[in-house]
């Protein structure tokens, strides 16, 4: 749709054909229907947290910045609040409603748009794209530009076809794997059910092979009845697939580190566990827990730990806290793999960049033929960065297209 937006502010005539029976779906789910649809991070920021091919989108994000994307929707009547971690949510509306302020936009700049329209094959000859063949039979000829996601919620229409047309044309599609996805795990007090649905805010989380640190991400943390999710979850999970995605050990697994208390080191902590039990003598080492963590993970520290948590606090030493202070900041998951690419909230891989002109978006090999979003092979962390290449690749695609001689 910004594809179209950009083109049509030229004056070029515009068709949006979308396989749905309506357009942006996947914006309605973002953020849980709340779309976080741009970050406040500069350009060169934003390309920092896009660990999939982020410098090719350098012209993209330069030409359409976060902040245009923010007045352009404000233009709309969508006003915009920033949350945690420069987070861009519209102030009070869904993401549902921003798409019909697009689509009302849409029309308004005379763009013509079929919703329940699949797009079959590109109509080629030679090195140029003509224009569409539709399922149904139609035909359709102009400049081309493929948006068409990647394999994440497919009910929205990504279903990979975009992939499919651009192999048609020569192109290479690079290995495909979920990128911002849940994680399983296989330890039994997660598959058990004892902490599901328990957050921990403002944590940090390492992913290890070994003694090898893979990523590592901060901000708050969700147990679900088969692992973990949550922010900082999600924007380590995609080294994690890469590595699973290339494993054929069904048994292979990699570790998760947690650490509960980030802004102290060892000793600090250890120091306040100290304190309070300095204070509290009469309670239970157990006790004294429940003032550093939710009640729920205190069990489980002490079992992973293997200290008695029914002790007095006045006969507790320091080789109890530091142990206790020790699984605090380094809480260990066992992790064996990831939730399946439909339930991600990207797809990594996509139309290799080598392929693709960054300052136009134009295929290199077919002339009038163009690619935005998440079917090129770019993805970034969450927090709306892919919202935002979205948008950013949509505009160039379109206005180059519209400007194309």
């Amino acid at each position: 749709m910004m594809a179209a937006v950009a083109a049509a502010g030229t004056g070029a005539r515009l068709l949006l054909l979308e396989k749905k029976n309506s357009p942006g779906r996947k914006m309605t789910i973002a953020g849980g229907g709340r779309c976080n649809f741009t970050n406040i991070a500069g350009p060169e920021a934003m390309i920092d947290n896009v660990p999939g091919n982020g410098k090719f989108l350098y012209s993209a994000l330069h030409r359409y910045t976060g902040e245009d994307c923010r007045e352009f929707f404000n233009s709309l009547g969508i006003v915009s609040r920033v949350e945690g971690g420069g987070r861009v949510f519209p102030a009070d509306c869904l993401g549902a409603d921003m798409v019909s302020a697009l689509v009302r936009h849409l029309h308004s700049l005379g763009v013509e748009i079929k919703c329940g329209k699949e797009v079959e094959a590109l109509i080629l000859e030679g090195n140029c794209c003509l224009g569409v063949a539709g399922v149904d039979g139609g035909k359709y000829y102009g400049r081309v530009v493929v948006a068409t996601g990647g394999l994440s919620y497919p009910g929205t229409g990504s279903t990979g076809k975009g992939y499919q047309l651009a192999a048609t044309a020569g192109h290479h599609v690079t290995e495909l794997f979920p990128s911002g996805v849940a994680l399983v795990c296989s330890d039994d007090w997660v598959g058990s059910g004892r902490v599901q649905g328990l957050a921990l805010s403002n944590i940090t989380v390492s992913l290890n092979d070994g003694e090898r640190r893979l990523a590592s991400a901060g901000g708050d943390l969700l147990f679900t009845h088969f692992g973990v999710s949550g922010p900082a979850v999600l924007n380590i999970s995609r080294a994690a697939a890469k590595i699973f995605h290339h494993k054929t050990d069904q048994n292979y697994t990699l570790t998760i580190l947690i650490d509960m208390f980030p802004d102290k080191n060892i000793d600090m902590l250890l120091n306040e566990l100290e304190k309070a039990a300095g204070i509290e003598t009469r309670k239970t080492v157990k006790s004294i827990m429940r003032f550093f963590i939710p009640d729920r993970m205190v069990p489980l520290v002490f079992s992973i730990a293997g200290i008695d948590g029914e002790m007095k606090a006045s006969g507790a030493g320091k080789v109890v806290w530091r142990r206790l202070a020790d699984t605090m900041k380094q809480l260990p998951l066992t992790l064996a793999g990831t939730c399946p690419i439909r339930e991600a909230v990207v797809t990594a891989g996509g139309i290799d960049t080598k392929e693709i002109n960054s300052r136009t978006m134009e295929s290199k090999l077919v002339r009038g033929l163009y690619f935005a979003g998440e079917v090129i092979d770019v993805d970034g962390y969450t927090g709306g960065f892919n919202m935002q290449i979205a948008f950013s690749t949509g505009y160039l695609a379109g206005l180059s297209a519209a400007l194309a001689k």
